[in-house]
């Protein structure tokens, strides 16, 4: 006997029609989404990661600048005599420069001091629109530590933004650790509440499963030709059972919200982070930004170490400011600027080691650069890039000169963002996209 669809729903019972088979999805808190079909650790991941005061084109290599970062070469795409054609010469090449970084494109001109704006969005942004539709937070996470005090002035805010909208306005990074953390996770009681509604979910196939045993059996008074399609319908739920927990279960080993929050830092009374505090924090950021990663609440993220031109100044260095010293006139400023370079190196290592540990280093590329080359007479070309991590078809462990190919910041991140499989013809001011860097893609 042919089964009839009304007298098997009927019979079913509700529960089992209300399945969502093809788009069942647990939600696992506030960090994003685990789907059955496709789990959210497979995504391209993006972070830019900006340090400040450039670094000069004969020092950018492993030997020097890069020193903390020469055991890692397999995992960094090392970008040489990068040309940078955006820059107006009318503006300040601190400013310019660094409002290029990442955007490709320039300012405004129109408008001067907090008004100024962009004129382009930034490739954090630009890959969020795509991948993180399913992300809880939906938009890149952006965080920095800056004063905005860079060449013995108070800057407007176009020196210390480093992720822009499609309408050229800045993104405000977040600064305080706790606020970042509520962010992610939100505060502790919603985590809890959260995780009590993951283990209600978990009991939805259990239950649907014991419903359709005693629908099977031989008490019930389904036609056996009913059973047999509830039958089959049960072993798909079997197998959807066992894939949805496959993936809960390495997100649960690899997404640990903390259990306690981020320390309370002191931002004096003007609200702005001292720079003796510069470098704890940072960390924190990073350690912040790698678990909004790991969990899924972002594919992308925006880092700043300082504004352009930032007047930051480490003890354990030199009592000499970074921007200074980008400004040498003696071997042992220049001895102390390259100090400089390093350190901010070990903050990429930081976070590549985080990366790593979290098990997503070769799924997140980290776009890592500056605001120009020769910081004696800002010299924005050649300016300082490298790509380190991995993900989509990114062939890492290589050291491209950018000069032979005459390539621009522009095709960089036209090809990037084309490997992590947004495919992107031009990227920023048209008319400075040359071509795609073909040795960037391993396919």
């Amino acid at each position: 006997m042919k089964p009839n669809r009304r007298a098997f729903l009927k019979g079913s019972g509700s529960l089992i029609i209300g399945l969502p088979l093809a788009e069942f999805a647990f939600e696992l808190g506030n960090s994003g989404r685990l789907f059955a079909q496709e789990s959210a650790v497979k995504n391209a991941r993006l972070v830019t990661m900006y340090f400040p005061n450039g670094a000069m084109p004969e020092i950018w290599n492993f030997e020097n600048a890069l020193l903390p970062l020469a055991d890692m070469k397999s995992k960094i795409i090392l970008l040489q005599n990068v040309s940078n054609p955006v820059t107006q010469p009318t503006q300040d090449g601190h400013e310019q420069g660094a409002a290029a970084l990442f955007t490709g494109s320039n300012l405004d001109g129109q408008a001067e001091g907090e008004h100024q704006k962009g004129t382009s969005i930034s490739i954090d942004q630009y890959l969020s629109r795509r991948i993180d539709m399913t992300t809880s937070l939906k938009k890149p996470l952006v965080l920095g530590v800056a004063r905005g005090w860079a060449g013995g002035q108070w800057r407007s805010p176009t020196w210390y933004r480093r992720s822009w909208m499609e309408n050229g306005d800045p993104v405000s990074p977040l600064v305080k650790p706790l606020e970042i953390f509520k962010t992610i996770f939100g505060d502790q009681s919603s985590v809890e509440m959260k995780k009590l509604k993951l283990e209600r979910q978990k009991s939805v196939l259990d239950t649907i499963v014991e419903q359709m045993k005693s629908l099977t059996g031989d008490a019930s008074k389904l036609p056996a030709s009913h059973k047999d399609l509830l039958l089959a319908h049960l072993e798909r739920i079997r197998d959807l059972e066992k894939r949805v927990m496959e993936q809960q279960n390495d997100a649960a080993q690899m997404c640990k919200v903390p259990s306690e929050m981020p320390p309370t830092i002191n931002f004096g009374g003007d609200d702005l982070l001292p720079y003796s505090e510069f470098d704890r924090v940072y960390r924190l950021q990073m350690d912040l930004m790698t678990l909004a990663l790991q969990c899924g609440t972002t594919h992308t993220g925006s880092l700043m170490f300082c504004c352009a031109g930032e007047e930051y100044v480490n003890p354990m260095i030199s009592n000499e400011t970074d921007h200074g010293t980008s400004h040498w006139s003696n071997e042992e400023s220049k001895r102390v600027y390259l100090e400089y370079r390093r350190h901010h190196a070990a903050n990429l290592r930081y976070f590549m080691d985080k990366l790593n540990a979290a098990g997503i280093l070769d799924q997140t590329a980290i776009v890592y650069g500056s605001e120009f080359g020769d910081g004696r007479s800002h010299v924005v070309n050649p300016q300082p890039h490298l790509i380190a991590g991995g993900g989509g078809n990114l062939k890492m462990g290589q050291i491209i000169d950018a000069s032979k190919g005459k390539h621009t910041l522009n095709d960089i991140y036209s090809t990037l963002l084309t490997t992590l499989g947004q495919r992107t013809e031009k990227f920023g001011i048209e008319k400075y996209n040359i071509s795609q860097i073909t040795e960037m893609n391993k396919v």
